[in-house]
């Protein structure tokens, strides 16, 4: 719960100014910090998940990994796509967030077929 309110401590009057290495996107201080916490914040609890089940620890511990890159992706370039992939009148965007989604689907979907059989 500290990671969520340690945005409440920094002043609010602070300006918008660019804070990724690759996105023009104007952030406040105190957005850009509540934001990192909460992505933290989630690390943290699923890495204290792993070691109370040990049944799921390999696939935690992939959540863990992917929620650490989606971190370094928030710090990079704002979750922002790299690319984007025009499909007839479609346009689908190319991103961290795309290969997180696609990996933990099939991390989710190999789980639940173990249990299945």
């Amino acid at each position: 719960m500290i990671c969520y309110e340690a945005y409440s401590i920094m002043p609010k009057d602070t300006p918008e100014v660019q804070r990724f290495l690759l996105s023009p996107i104007p952030l406040s201080f105190q957005t850009w910090l509540d934001y990192a916490f909460k992505i933290l914040a989630a690390c943290i609890f699923i890495s204290t998940m792993w070691y109370g089940l040990p049944v799921a620890r390999k696939e935690l511990k992939v959540f863990f990994w992917c929620g650490i890159g989606y971190l370094a992706d928030y710090f990079i370039i704002y979750n922002d796509p790299f690319a984007k992939i025009h499909v007839g009148s479609w346009t689908i965007p190319i991103s961290y967030t795309l290969f997180m989604v696609l990996i933990l689907i099939i991390v989710v979907g190999f789980s639940f077929y173990k249990l299945w059989r």
